[in-house]
């Protein structure tokens, strides 16, 4: 049988309900009330024979009379009305959105294009606002205009028909579904992958549209509560497994189900972006006496991060809510718009009871599911692959398979709302059309770039660590957005050692501010949000932060950047850190995440003779830019790529070789405010004398103290950089002070690094609390080159200078 697409579903999904409406008698019209007569006028080549031609809206059929039509709507419903020929053959179509009124007035081959499109179970919806946005949305379109141009010169030739076999109104409907796709903003999707097949495909880790979150998460005693938020009106298990030893977890046996509240719409992927109800979520409390760690797992249809990892248990979890999901928020729309009744809104048919039809109808897919071992087979192996599209595929494939087993179901559903009499009109009707689905539909091959727009990044990254005794250092940090630069609450943070050992997960507060226990060494840090890509850090917490008390350690802000399927460009410079003058032929890498300079390099571009460097055409989202030159200490900074635009706020102050065994390098810098941060360090005893450099006293590189302050910024970002040539016996303090502009030091974004001969030694971040004009930040001993962490805010100066520290920027100004 010829291979179809998507677009086939739609096709003989419109072409077979159309037959089954068609035959439902005129005495069952009175089951509906709030009734309302639509009328027109059918737009179509003078050239048509309209002998014969009947009009119908779901079980209501009307009459047409040369070009003029009337037929009965229901209210406040988004339903098909369909014009058929005298062998009842779909011949024109519209989607009606239904208030008061009817929104039809022209039934044409625009509306006949614009209804094919509408009906892609992807794509259809019930409710009136997400309904008008679809259709607007889809007239957008360059691709619609040919669509409507295919069906226009199929009525002038006469060879017009819903049919898989009509090759040039499959292929245009082809283009307009990727279109559509792409224009709603959900993935980066391009059209050289192949459609005939899945084969090879899994969406990338970091697409977390339609995703989940957790909220108000807090432990009080032995007892964990959270909230957990289902922005994807879809339906999820959350299952919550507790392990004593934190590696094996006792699995829990009932679900909490996280089900869109009746009064959000069916699902859809197009409007979800632009027509967004609020996000439903469901409080979770579960007792954690005696149990060292939780997980909370989420499972539905096209949840990326179990689909990666998917066991037996995992598989049999998932299987009830994607049929669940595949019934509801995708079958169950189709139907609705079909019949003219609303049957996705209803608080009854999104729960569990058993007597309920739909629930009825996944009940029965399961029973075939258990008994069909060719297909449990297949769909295990899809899991285990993490193949979405075949999954969402096969499962929709089984719903209306199920339906054509099982018509009394479909009865039993539009009983609910139009009553018996309809209903049982409309068995005998039925049962044709779905098993001319089930026929078609077996060979359908959903479009790649559809059925990726099911992956979630579900919070199955989410642990809570209930005893954090063998972590012994406390991680702040802040999550903030590029594009707007405010906190980003509500973010799930997960941190793992080196070997990628999960260690603990919280929850970003209001300010997106984070707290987390951690080990020393290379640490991981994942950041999943809404609406962001996830993104990863990678942190280098030193060994001696164990010695000092607390051991607290600041990590550099976690810059996450919208999710968009279009690239982005960045632009940036080079500077000498020394003395700004612009550095060239110095080699840019970019890889992946935050602070990484171990995973593969995606581009690699040279700066130019103005310092001057650029990245074109990237994927939004997260990267370590590594730059390098012979000559010049190799660093690295953190780069975020929007889609869509150009940003160019990123420099490099790389720092020339130091030229003595014992010297250091010290360089400051920071964010837009406060304006003038500066860069000081106190030097023990030399020749009888104590130093203090700073802007006042910028000291000398070639006699006593051997230090010399290179630069001073006064208009933001710095770099202030600090040479230590040579050194002597007892301690050099370095700090910064917030010499003017409003604002404060936490606030600052402020980072010092350290290098010495060989390179970078390790950096700070400014602590995210604290009062104080000073960050004293570290201290070296000059005989050994002990480094000791000290980090923190103070309004006075370091150690033994405090008071003197002040007296001298006094007097400095």
């Amino acid at each position: 049988m010829k291979t179809l697409k998507i677009k086939t579903l739609l096709t003989i999904v419109t072409l077979t309900i159309l037959v089954a409406s068609c035959s439902l008698l005129d005495d069952d019209k009175e089951a509906y009330d709030g009734k309302i007569e639509g009328a027109g006028f059918l737009s179509v080549p003078s050239q048509m024979d309209k002998t014969g031609w009947t009009v119908q809206s779901g079980f209501n059929e009307g009459i047409v009379t040369g070009n003029d039509f009337t037929v009965i709507l229901n209210e406040n419903t988004v339903q098909l009305i369909s014009v058929l020929d005298a062998d009842s053959r779909p011949v024109l179509m519209s989607i009606d959105v239904t208030d008061s009124k009817s929104s039809t007035s022209v039934i044409n081959a625009e509306s006949t294009a614009e209804a094919l499109v509408f009906m892609n179970p992807f794509f259809c919806t019930t409710d009136l606002v997400e309904a008008a946005e679809l259709k607007r949305h889809i007239s957008t379109l360059n691709s619609f205009n040919n669509l409507v141009k295919t069906i226009n010169d199929q009525y002038e030739d006469g060879s017009f028909m819903i049919s898989d076999d009509n090759t040039a109104l499959t292929e245009a409907l082809y283009l307009v579904y990727n279109d559509l796709v792409k224009s709603a903003d959900e993935i980066s999707y391009s059209k050289n992958l192949p459609t005939n097949s899945s084969k090879g495909f899994s969406p990338h880790p970091d697409f977390i549209v339609n995703g989940l979150s957790i909220a108000d998460y807090q432990q009080s005693n032995n007892e964990l509560s959270f909230k957990i938020s289902n922005e994807a009106k879809r339906w999820i298990s959350v299952y919550v497994d507790k392990s004593t030893d934190g590696t094996n977890y006792i699995k829990s046996s009932l679900p909490d189900d996280l089900i869109p509240s009746p009064d959000i719409s069916i699902w859809n992927i197009i409007t979800q972006g632009s027509v967004m109800p609020k996000q439903y979520s469901r409080q979770i409390k579960t007792d954690i006496t005696n149990y060292k760690s939780v997980a909370v797992k989420c499972y539905g249809l096209g949840t990326h991060n179990l689909i990666n990892n998917m066991n037996d248990d995992d598989f049999y979890r998932a299987i009830l809510p994607a049929f669940c999901s595949a019934v509801f928020d995708l079958t169950v729309p189709v139907i609705s718009v079909v019949t003219g009744v609303k049957l996705g809104l209803n608080p009854e048919l999104r729960g569990r009871p058993s007597n309920d039809p739909f629930y009825r109808l996944v009940e029965k897919m399961m029973r075939n599911f258990a008994k069909d071992l060719v297909f449990k087979a297949k769909l295990y192996k899809w899991y285990r692959e993490g193949d979405i599209t075949k999954i969402a595929g096969g499962i929709v494939k089984e719903v209306f398979k199920t339906c054509g087993d099982e018509p009394s179901l479909i009865a039993d559903i539009i009983t609910l709302k139009a009553g018996r009499e309809v209903a049982r009109a409309t068995v005998n009707s039925w049962l044709y059309p779905i098993r001319l689905i089930n026929a078609s539909i077996t060979s359908i091959n959903i479009v790649v770039s559809l059925c990726s727009i099911l992956s979630t990044e579900a919070i199955t990254d989410f642990k809570f660590e209930n005893n954090p005794a063998d972590l012994p250092v406390t991680v702040y940090g802040c999550i903030k957005s590029y594009s707007n630069k405010r906190p980003v609450a509500g973010a799930s943070v997960t941190s793992y050692d080196g070997a990628g050992n999960f260690q603990q997960g919280t929850i970003s507060d209001e300010n997106g501010n984070y707290t987390l226990k951690a080990t020393s060494g290379l640490v991981r840090i994942r950041v999943v949000s809404y609406g962001n890509k996830a993104t990863n850090q990678t942190l280098m917490i030193p060994a001696d932060i164990l010695n000092q008390y607390p051991s607290d350690f600041y990590a550099p802000i976690t810059w996450v950047s919208e999710h968009s399927s279009e690239t982005g460009n960045v632009t940036g410079s080079v500077v000498n850190a020394i003395n700004l003058n612009p550095v060239s032929d110095v080699t840019v890498a970019l890889r992946p995440g935050e602070n990484e300079t171990n995973q593969e390099v995606i581009i690699e571009v040279k700066s130019d003779n103005n310092g001057m460097f650029s990245f074109n055409d990237i994927p939004s989202g997260t990267y370590t830019a590594y730059f390098s030159k012979e000559g010049y200490i190799s660093d690295f900074i953190v780069l975020s790529v929007l889609g869509g635009m150009t940003t160019s706020d990123f420099s490099m102050n790389l720092s020339p070789d130091i030229r003595t065994e014992g010297g250091y390098r010290i360089i400051l810098s920071w964010g837009t405010h406060p304006e003038d941060l500066d860069s000081h360090i106190f030097t023990p005893s030399i020749s009888g004398y104590n130093y203090h450099i700073y802007y006042s006293d910028k000291g000398d590189l070639y006699h006593p103290p051997f230090i010399s302050l290179d630069v001073d910024d006064v208009s933001s970002y710095g770099p202030e950089t600090i040479t230590i040539e040579e050194t002597f016996t007892g301690k050099y303090y370095y700090s910064v002070h917030h010499y003017s502009g409003y604002g404060n030091l936490t606030g600052s974004n402020a980072t010092v690094s350290l290098y010495g001969v060989n390179g970078f030694i390790r950096s700070w971040s400014v602590p995210t609390s604290g009062n104080g004009y000073w960050w004293n930040v570290f201290s070296i001993d000059g005989d050994n080159g002990y480094i000791e962490n000290i980090n923190e805010i103070s309004y006075t100066g370091p150690g033994e200078y405090k008071g003197a520290a002040e007296e001298d920027v006094k007097k400095g100004k």
